[in-house]
């Protein structure tokens, strides 16, 4: 519907060329997100201003930590992402296969406190009946993971990480705000010893996605609209967006504001199996095999 009293403003939309829209994390570096707005209309007289260029010159003052921090396995992803990020020194992936190979574990928790001493730079959160008993082909391919990379890989039970007492803001929403929460732990502990910033860089997910009681089993996806949601343009009760996803579990940090930002932290990936793992490997050959070549 036209709304004829925007017609009669005699100045110019947007009124700013910049905009400051929000204040995130990408893992351990600091970001800002900066909108510009290259038109500029004057619903009155109609005229219209084209901007075709934006020169912009940040300046930071009595900054209180590094202005470009390390960040492990992102950095190269970073530097390609922040138009003000600079790195002297990218790392490279680990040559594969790894010269020294690294662990598998099977980790029971019996206090959230303990997520922080897992090690980790490959994380599994399994359905239960690959855990109890230990899954033959999920054993191989932690070990591939740990042989062929170079990995610290933990596998978890994901009915272990419900059953504790980690924390969530919704009754509702408890599933994934635990398993979010868990992951968080995990990633703050800093026992990831291959990833350059000692933070978990890959979380893998192996059982269907559910979105009702995962005790039937199954690995819960979120159904949490924050922070993966979008806003509905024009609603009145701050109605989302949001569909059943597992990117929400790499959005582990939060901004400025205690906020969760939309920013991911890390890689999530999902094996959907319903009762049993079947291990393809894409091998060194070029071609898919039951047994991998490392």
């Amino acid at each position: 519907m036209k709304n004829d009293s925007i017609y009669q403003i005699n100045g110019w939309m947007p009124e700013q060329r910049l905009e400051l829209l929000e204040r995130s994390f990408l893992r351990n570096q600091r970001m800002v997100k900066l909108g510009a707005y290259p038109i500029k209309y004057n619903p009155y007289t109609h005229q219209l201003i084209v901007y075709t260029r934006f020169d912009i010159i940040i300046h930071f003052y009595n900054s209180q930590t590094e202005i470009n921090v390390d960040n492990g396995f992102f950095t190269n992803l970073t530097s390609k992402v922040l138009l003000n990020y600079n790195s002297d020194q990218v790392p490279s992936l680990p040559p594969t296969p790894a010269p020294v190979s690294g662990s598998v574990q099977w980790v029971t928790i019996n206090d959230p406190s303990e997520a922080q001493n897992i090690v980790a730079d490959y994380l599994i959160i399994t359905d239960p009946q690959f855990f109890t008993p230990h899954s033959t082909s999920l054993q191989q391919l932690a070990s591939h993971r740990a042989v062929f990379n170079g990995f610290d890989v933990a596998i978890v039970d994901v009915q272990n990480i419900l059953a504790k007492d980690f924390e969530y803001e919704s009754y509702s929403l408890r599933h994934e705000q635990k398993i979010r929460d868990f992951i968080k732990k995990v990633y703050d502990g800093g026992h990831a010893v291959h990833t350059y910033d000692h933070k978990v860089a890959f979380v893998l997910l192996v059982g269907d996605a559910v979105s009702n009681d995962p005790s039937y089993g199954g690995v819960p996806a979120s159904t949490d609209p924050h922070p993966t949601g979008a806003p509905v343009p024009g609603s009145v009760n701050n109605s989302f967006f949001y569909c059943e996803n597992d990117y929400y579990y790499s959005c582990i940090t939060q901004g400025i504001t205690g906020i969760w930002d939309y920013i991911g932290d890390l890689f999530i990936g999902r094996i959907s199996a319903d009762n049993e793992l079947v291990p393809w490997w894409w091998d060194l050959s070029g071609r898919w095999s039951i047994n991998p070549s490392i």
